[in-house]
């Protein structure tokens, strides 16, 4: 959207804004006057109740006092002398007071109409003592009254009457105040009087509160007499005000409205067109696909934004680089720590497979189906091992014992080896450095990353074609190393392998070292080769990358730290295993068939063995044997104890021991046991017989000297 729509969005979103505010402000202040209302009205209904009460009190004490009158009787027997005035309260107004028979017929009246009570209905309740009747009929008037009596022994009542047709605007005009409220007195759920047209209301049915429109009533009970008051406040009237300050709200937003709008347009002016042609230089730009100054007519704001859009631009395109290496190298992180985990559990099974085939190769005819089918056991699980080792090498696990090598000599010697491995229809040409700085690495990793690289040429040439190996010494400096990510600037000695095949996509080598990716056809290849390459070489300090294109070849480079220290003279070759001379061997190894077939190994090269299957087993065996112990064999990762605190503790009851250690990965355990490079500190599982008797002499060996 371009900012013109965003300025107008924002005219839109402020007149949405202040049109809310109004509503909002409107719906609070009628809330608030409602509020009001009806405060007002329960004060006026508490009032008029609380009147009303007293009311009708001084009414029933009246009309008693007047009955209890030592004059009354007198009254009775000369009504023609008998004066009687109803004086009323401040809301009963109308009305009369009576001195009736026990006929109902009347002996004395305040009012100057005459008849009689006879058929009134609560003639019987007054005789027979106090009682208070609303609404009740007056047949003297035809009028509904609220009437109160008390009785006049063996003579008769008095009994005085107050008018509801008049009670009902009197309460109007007493207690509405300055909203005029409206009253409507009930007695359970008759109505006794309303203040609007009562005379149409009087002893109607009202079920609950009084609910009309445009009327908020409250209500208050009467005191002493079960009545209840309702005020109702005229609703229209009380919003009335709200319309004054409505207005006044209206007139402020529009003039705000007017001036935001005014500002907007000066945005536009000064701001937005600059914009949107810098966004045309912008998008010509990239469609140029090359950074190029923006030059852009307008603020000077304007002209700096273009610069600092040309350094972010640099800037973001470097940073989408680095992540997505970042993100392949945190993806290839955690998909090898699964793999070092599933090689190490199958190293230990490896170790018993191929213990157990030795054992059966011992007892199998020379030229028998035991023997073959046990080298067919023997070669499937060398294969096993060699994959294991490459999930290992990935994922870093592998127990790595670097020592200083030529990497020249390295390719010189495995010159034929990789020769058989490409083919005759492929071609090998090395272009050696004579003078390579030495590096320190292991030996057998080496070995793998050129045989893996070697492989992945051959498949990518089923025609034939050329695999070139060249080494050279290369000076990272700063520049150099930060457009290869994680590499340090120093010394590397360079090796490229590069073939003439089908190459790859730039998808193809974006996923190349993803551990299990591969484009190859199914049951030829794991997928493993070039992630166990980048395990390698990244493991140890170095860097490695693809260049490739499809119909030109690829090639790989692998930069490894160079290191000072001089190219150790050629190791002596090996001898055969020494078998042992009765030696005891204390063997530690939680997993029960790996301590059994290690058992059976050693017994067989010559040694006693003491086993235990885990740490807290060992102390007991080192501390309980009587005779000495010559060697400690103990893997190294153990639940519970640690082969580290093993060895140190039994080292503690056996002062002088030899330790040999065995595991299957966990170079991050074994690292800080100590320098494992002289070859007699672990053997790596899985072991073959010889490998293992040859390391257990050798550390024996060591130990006495």
């Amino acid at each position: 959207m371009p900012l013109r729509g965003y300025l107008a969005g924002l005219v839109v979103l402020f007149a949405l804004g202040a049109g809310a505010a109004t509503l909002y402000g409107r719906a609070q202040a009628q809330s608030d006057a409602r509020d009001a209302a009806r405060a007002d009205a329960r004060f006026g209904a508490r009032l008029a109740a609380r009147e009303t009460g007293a009311g009708v009190k001084l009414l029933q004490d009246t009309v008693a006092g007047a009955a209890a009158n030592p004059g009354v009787p007198q009254a009775y027997a000369h009504p023609e002398q008998c004066a009687l005035a109803f004086g009323g309260t401040d809301a009963y107004t109308t009305g009369h007071v009576d001195l009736v028979r026990t006929d109902g017929s009347i002996a004395c009246s305040s009012s100057k109409r005459r008849g009689g009570y006879q058929h009134a209905p609560w003639l019987g309740r007054v005789l027979r003592g106090r009682a208070l009747v609303a609404p009740a009929p007056d047949p003297t008037t035809g009028k509904q009254v609220v009437l109160a009596g008390a009785p006049v022994p063996k003579l008769g009542a008095v009994v005085a009457v107050f008018d509801l047709d008049g009670l009902g605007p009197s309460l109007r005009e007493t207690y509405g105040g300055p909203r005029q409220l409206e009253f409507v007195l009930t007695g359970g759920s008759t109505v006794l009087t309303r203040s609007a047209d009562p005379d149409r209301w009087i002893g109607r049915q009202l079920a609950g509160a009084p609910s009309e429109r445009g009327r908020l009533y409250a209500a208050a009970p009467v005191p002493g007499v079960g009545w209840r008051m309702y005020a109702g406040a005229d609703e229209k009237a009380a919003l009335a005000a709200t319309r004054a300050l409505d207005r006044r709200e209206l007139t402020i937003i529009l003039a705000g409205l007017l001036l935001f709008a005014g500002a907007v347009f000066v945005v536009h002016r000064r701001i937005a067109r600059p914009l949107e042609r810098l966004s045309g230089e912008v998008r010509a730009a990239a469609a140029d696909g090359t950074p190029r100054p923006l030059p852009v007519a307008g603020p000077a704001e304007v002209a700096t934004l273009a610069h600092r859009l040309n350094e972010l631009g640099e800037a973001v395109a470097e940073k989408e680089r680095l992540q997505l290496q970042l993100q392949q190298s945190q993806r290839l992180e955690s998909l090898g720590q699964l793999a070092g985990g599933i090689a190490h559990d199958f190293n230990n099974l490896l170790a018993v497979i191929l213990g157990y085939a030795s054992f059966i190769a011992r007892r199998a005819p020379e030229g028998s189906d035991d023997e073959r089918d046990v080298v067919e056991i023997r070669k499937a699980g060398e294969r096993a091992t060699r994959l294991t080792h490459q999930l290992l090498a990935f994922a870093r696990r592998e127990t790595v014992r670097p020592k200083v090598l030529d990497l020249t000599g390295v390719v010189l010697e495995m010159e034929q080896l990789l020769r058989r491995t490409l083919g005759e229809h492929v071609r090998l040409h090395t272009t050696l450095a004579a003078d390579l700085w030495p590096i320190m690495a292991d030996y057998g990793q080496l070995e793998q990353v050129l045989v893996n690289l070697a492989v992945n040429a051959r498949d990518a040439m089923p025609e034939g074609g050329t695999l070139t190996i060249d080494t050279e010494n290369v000076s990272a400096d700063e520049a150099y190393a930060a457009m290869r990510p994680g590499l340090a600037p120093g010394r590397y000695v360079r090796l490229r392998v590069s073939d003439t095949g089908v190459g790859m996509t730039p998808e193809v080598v974006e996923r190349a070292f993803e551990p299990f990716f591969t484009t190859k056809p199914k049951g030829h290849g794991t997928g493993l080769g070039l992630a166990t390459i980048y395990g390698i070489v990244t493991g140890s300090g170095g860097h490695v990358q693809a260049y490739s294109e499809p119909g030109l070849g690829t090639t790989f480079t692998v930069l490894l730290p160079a290191t000072d220290a001089p190219v150790p003279a050629a190791a002596d070759p090996a001898r055969e295993p020494r078998r042992g001379g009765g030696e005891t061997i204390l063997v530690v190894e939680d997993e029960a068939p790996m301590l059994e077939v290690t058992r059976r190994l050693l017994e067989g090269g010559g040694y006693r063995v003491l086993t235990a299957a885990g740490g807290e087993e060992a102390l007991r065996v080192a501390s309980a044997h009587a005779g000495a112990i010559d060697l400690l064999l103990t893997d190294v990762v153990m639940p519970v104890m640690l082969g580290k605190e093993v060895a140190k503790r039994v080292a503690e009851l056996r002062p002088g021991i030899a330790v040999l250690y065995m595991s299957g990965y966990a170079q991050s355990v074994i690292g800080p046991m100590g320098d494992l490079a002289n070859g007699n500190a672990i053997i790596d599982k899985p072991f073959t017989e010889a490998a293992l008797l040859d390391r257990v002499a050798g550390a024996l060996t060591a130990t006495r000297t």
